[in-house]
């Protein structure tokens, strides 16, 4: 921030009688770059996604490891030196404050499918101390964006059904269900029903 922009906010903060919370969004978002990852911040990325695993560890214990986050955490160096794959960042000034790791998938005509083109979303996060301020949002905007300039047509992503939060989300940022994988328990009465 500039010496004066603070009477500027201030003065503004004044004129928009009680807005506080959209003017301190704007602010924010004025802040805000989303942009391809550089090496030197994984790391503050892998923070993030340590935060993501928590919430599937506490969503579904039943699949997720706690101690798992030690395997996972040079996934993301690997995506980011192959050549169909990017990582994407949201940074606020010096702070990483989101992240996306993105796939660039070609699928070649088959017997049952026609080629497909698309940029599949395969980690997505926000730091937890900077969620609701519309840093998932510009980071969908520059993930389509990105998938444009590159030909697809569309972007693709997966999630837990557990999670609602990011489901209204995706769903509010346009992403619609076309795919639904199920379960059910071998050794229960509702898993046995046919």
């Amino acid at each position: 921030m500039q010496t004066g922009d603070f009477e500027k906010i201030y003065d503004l903060w004044i004129h928009t009688e009680g807005m506080g919370l959209n003017l301190t969004r704007r602010l924010y978002m004025e802040n805000l770059i989303v942009r391809y990852a550089k090496r030197e911040e994984l790391e503050s990325v892998n923070n993030i996604r340590k935060q993501v695993n928590e919430v599937h560890v506490k969503g579904r214990p039943d699949i997720f490891r706690e101690d798992g986050w030690q395997f996972i955490e040079p996934f993301v160096y690997t995506r980011f030196d192959e050549e169909n794959s990017g990582v994407i960042v949201a940074a606020v000034e010096d702070e990483i404050v989101g992240f996306a790791v993105v796939q660039y998938i070609v699928r070649p005509e088959s017997p049952y499918n026609k080629e497909r083109r698309y940029s599949h979303i395969e980690e997505f996060g926000v730091d937890e101390k900077h969620r609701r301020k519309g840093i998932a949002a510009a980071m969908i905007d520059f993930i389509k964006e990105d998938a444009k300039n590159r030909g697809f047509k569309r972007i693709e992503l997966d999630m837990w059904e557990f999670n609602d939060g990011a489901l209204a989300f995706y769903e509010n940022a346009g992403l619609k269900t076309y795919r639904r994988y199920m379960e059910s328990d071998t050794d229960t009465e509702e898993g046995n029903r046919t």
